[in-house]
């Protein structure tokens, strides 16, 4: 890529330029330029990575940059460099080699943080994003010296998306050593050449997915940057798609091949062994392919079989690779087939110097040991054979020799764990100072934090950075032994662990000594005014959009504007705008615990303001379940410091299904009789001075009961209601069960209490409208509209759209919720046109209901102005 001259004193000092100059400039020019050359070689590989940096912005056109130059057999109009060419190539193999080493690590608070919650979602990191944007910048500056991201923080305006994802940051990260290198392609034609021929090492290793259509044009095209790779995986291969009747040059070069997700018929063989039949090894990860078709390839030096067809025989297998002649070095078998001793040839054992076939002793060569996953614990690591220096432990086998690794031979220089999981490594963390090998490498796909580090450094080890397997998330993290210890002044320094603590949220808590005195400078009943306002105003008032449109695993630039957003609407809401950022802050339970310790901090003022609120601010009470702790709620009711219980007047229990207790318990009589009593006894608790002014009740079922169960024994509450809340009970919702037989019968206990409020479930008995023939009361009260039942209820509940004509009876009816009590909300039978049309009393103006179709009644009522939809 070509600069003008003009420019080059624009240039930043510590960028080495790699610009293309006329031949015709004067030997002045030619010789400052060289005078300087020696000292910027001299730089670090920090301000080599930046002079990618002059390229960023013109990497949008790699065709344009890469154009034929028609002038090079011009040799006045000839392109030169100002760095010998020799020392450019250099400068690039340093930036290409060195970026595929990421050395980042993170705080181990991040880890901590994100490791609560398994399900992270959009809306936690959202509400975590405080937390996270200070912890992400711990540690920032070591990172920004990473090989493979120091270009995106020195480009940190246009790449901001790097290695952690934040969506879950310890368990699907990034490879980003590919992110930013390839556009040295686009500095010249030249340095295109380079990276791209064949005598380099650049593009070597290469996946592809054979078959696509446009894979093809790509591969022939001058521009591709693959030429001669060799490694190639297939990730597919479908020659059914116009596949093309020549050898392709690009595949002659191959020299080591595997497949993963090949489908392995006939057609599939011949066509792959026409294409890569020079190759000398080969890998195979699919069940698809017998072991006849790894024979068919007679130069092959290198075997890893990680599946094969189930079809395929070991023994035939190996008998066949001896008849072959060939004179294997790597020989990996799949775990089905070492699962039992395995006894090799004498000639195919004594060339082996990789595999993972038990007794490794039969192959005097052997340099690398695979410990198979099924090896024996007893003798596991005992075989101590003379000739094996490198030990491979699968991710299964690791816990074989946790307590085993000071027992490793002398001779082992490299332990290398595959697959490795967090608790593993930990565990090698906390324990490596047990071992004695030179070199560590730890497959994973996590990211490594600081604490790790320093158990690390405290055994021995430094760690030296990770490399990543290909383009995926895989890596392997390298440590190695400090020759003079640890604990050497020229060592480096342990990592400072750095831990960020918020102040707890009290600011708009009110100390119990601040205001300790009872003298107050406002009167008192201005100061319970505010305290009123005060405790009604803490609720949650955040509106905020945007969440919706994230995605699943956001990156840093796509999370950043929608949490400013999002902290800005909680920084307005009364609950909220003053909380410290947590998973649980803004979850939907924490919610109300969050609002009760605001307003419990207001009676903590004052004797006086302590009744005030106990008396006139407290109302509402939950009960999970009153069949257990009930009498230790109400002892601590009773208590005069509690605030709790002075003045109830909504109560809101969950009922668990009982009819399942019953039935387990149904072969223990005695257990099944005592279960029927306490059933029975449980709603007289009503009858005690804490409930004397009860105004609603509402019944509930447990979380995990999807259908409509029976109250038992409703008969008992009934009769408590009408005894002791006969006076004080405006609402009653019952309508989440079905009555029993007991209840149905007694719910007509409730015609003389002046409810405003009855909601319940039972289709067999609406008794506030019988059938014609049957008005009056059991115990000769009179028609149902002469009860006080029926002239103080404004909302009812009705089962049948059959009685909506008998709604006259209740004159002060404003509100009608329909519950038809079917088995199944998505087996409600639709409804007829004469049902659409049912005409309401003129004074209903709100419908509620668990069916959407019944909605459709309000055309026909234009008096309705609020429709409300019920979740079952």
């Amino acid at each position: 890529m070509s600069h003008n001259n003009k420019n080059n004193d624009d240039q930043d000092d510590n960028t080495i330029k790699i610009v293309k100059r006329r031949k015709n400039n004067n030997n002045n020019n030619n010789n400052k330029q060289n005078s300087t050359n020696s000292s910027r070689l001299a730089k670090k590989q920090t301000k080599m990575i930046s002079s990618t940096s002059i390229t960023a912005d013109r990497s949008n056109s790699n065709k344009r940059n890469i154009k034929d130059d028609d002038d090079d057999d011009n040799l006045e109009e000839k392109d030169e460099y100002s760095l010998p060419w020799s020392i450019i190539c250099k400068i690039l193999e340093q930036l290409w080699i060195e970026s595929s080493v990421c050395t980042c690590y993170y705080s181990h608070q991040l880890f901590e943080s994100t490791m609560r919650n398994d399900q992270v979602g959009c809306f936690d990191l959202l509400q975590m994003w405080p937390l996270y944007q200070s912890v992400l910048d711990v540690h920032k500056e070591s990172r920004m010296k990473c090989p493979m991201h120091r270009y995106h923080y020195l480009n940190s305006d246009k790449c901001q998306s790097i290695s952690i994802s934040i969506g879950t940051p310890f368990t699907s990260t990034i490879n980003d050593k590919n992110k930013w290198r390839y556009q040295l392609l686009s500095i010249s034609k030249r340095v295109h050449q380079l990276l791209s021929s064949s005598s380099s090492k650049h593009f070597d290793n290469v996946s592809l997915i054979l078959g696509q259509e446009d894979m093809w044009n790509h591969i022939d095209s001058q521009y591709c940057p693959i030429k001669t790779p060799k490694k190639l995986e297939l990730t597919a291969f479908n020659p059914s798609l116009d596949f093309p009747n020549r050898r392709i040059p690009l595949f002659s070069c191959v020299e080591k091949l595997s497949f993963h997700g090949t489908t392995g018929a006939q057609r599939d063989v011949n066509t792959l062994y026409s294409l890569f039949q020079g190759i000398t090894s080969m890998t195979i990860n699919n069940y698809g392919f017998k072991s006849s078709f790894i024979l068919k390839f007679k130069n092959l030096t290198s075997i890893n079989i990680q599946r094969i067809s189930p079809h395929s025989n070991r023994q035939e297998f190996l008998d066949a690779l001896v008849t072959t002649g060939q004179r294997l070095v790597k020989l990996l078998l799949p775990v089905d087939w070492i699962r039992s001793s395995v006894t090799l040839n004498t000639n195919l054992a004594s060339t082996i110097q990789s595999s993972n076939i038990y007794p490794p002793t039969q192959m005097p060569n052997l340099r690398t040991f695979h410990l198979p996953p099924d090896y024996n614990q007893q003798l596991s690591l005992s075989f101590n054979h003379p000739t094996v220096t490198k030990l491979v432990v699968d991710s299964v086998g690791i816990p074989i020799i946790k307590n085993q690794l000071a027992s490793l031979g002398v001779n082992i220089e490299i332990l290398k764990l595959t697959s490795t999981e967090y608790s593993h490594i930990m565990m090698f963390s906390k324990e490596c100072q047990r071992l004695n090998v030179k070199k560590l490498i730890i497959g994973t796909t996590s990211e490594i934090y600081d604490v790790i580090l320093n158990h690390f450094k405290r055994g021995g080890y430094q760690y030296r950075g990770a490399s990543f397997q290909g383009s995926t998330s895989a890596r392997k993290l390298c440590f190695i032994k400090m020759l003079d210890g640890p604990n050497e002044e020229e060592e480096e320094e342990e990592i400072e662990i750095k831990t960020l603590t918020v102040a707890d949220d009290d600011s708009n808590s009110i100390s119990p000594n601040s205001s300790s005195s009872s003298n107050s400078t406002l009167p008192f009943y201005l100061i319970e005014k505010i305290a009123r306002y005060s405790w009604n105003s803490y609720l949650c008032s955040c509106e905020f959009e945007g969440c919706d449109i994230l995605p699943a695993r956001p990156n840093l630039t796509q999370i950043e504007e929608p949490a400013r957003l999002f902290l800005e609407a909680k920084s307005k809401c009364p609950t909220h705008k003053d909380s410290v950022p947590s998973l649980e802050t803004y979850s939907s339970g924490y919610l109300l615990y969050r609002i009760n310790q605001r307003r419990f901090g207001i009676p903590m003022s004052c004797k006086r303001l302590f009744t005030f609120v106990s008396k006139h601010l407290i109302k509402r009470v939950a009960y999970h379940d009153i069949l257990t702790g009930i009498a230790t709620y109400h002892q601590h009711f009773s208590n005069p410091y509690c605030l709790v219980g002075k003045s109830i007047e909504k109560l809101t229990i969950e009922i668990p299904n009982n009819n399942d207790a019953i039935n387990v318990q149904r072969f223990n009589h005695l257990n099944r009789e005592r279960l029927i009593d306490n059933t029975r006894q449980r709603w007289r608790f009503i009858d005690i001075d804490h409930y004397s002014k009860l105004q609603s009740l509402l019944l509930l079922p447990s979380s995990n009961m999807y259908t409509f169960g029976t109250l038992n024994y409703a008969d008992e509450l009934f009769q408590s209601i009408v005894g002791r809340l006969h006076q004080s009970l405006t609402s009653l919702d019952i309508s989440e069960w079905r009555l029993d037989v007991q209840g149905s019968k007694a719910i007509e206990m409730l015609k003389n209490i002046p409810l405003r409020k009855l909601y319940y479930l039972d289709i067999e008995n609406q008794f506030l409208f019988p059938s014609d023939g049957n008005n009056d009361g059991d115990d000769g009260g009179g028609e149902p509209k002469g009860w006080p039942l029926s002239q103080s209820l404004e909302s009812v509940s009705i089962n049948s759209l059959s009685v909506i004509p008998k709604l006259g009876n209740l004159p002060k009816l404003r509100h009608l919720r329909i519950i038809l009590n079917y088995p199944s909300s998505y087996l409600q039978p639709p409804l007829s046109d004469e049902q659409f049309k049912l005409t309401l009393p003129s004074k209903i103006t709100k419908l509620s209901f668990t069916d959407p179709n019944i909605a459709k009644i309000s055309k026909h009522n234009t008096q309705v102005t609020e429709l409300v939809v019920l979740q079952r």
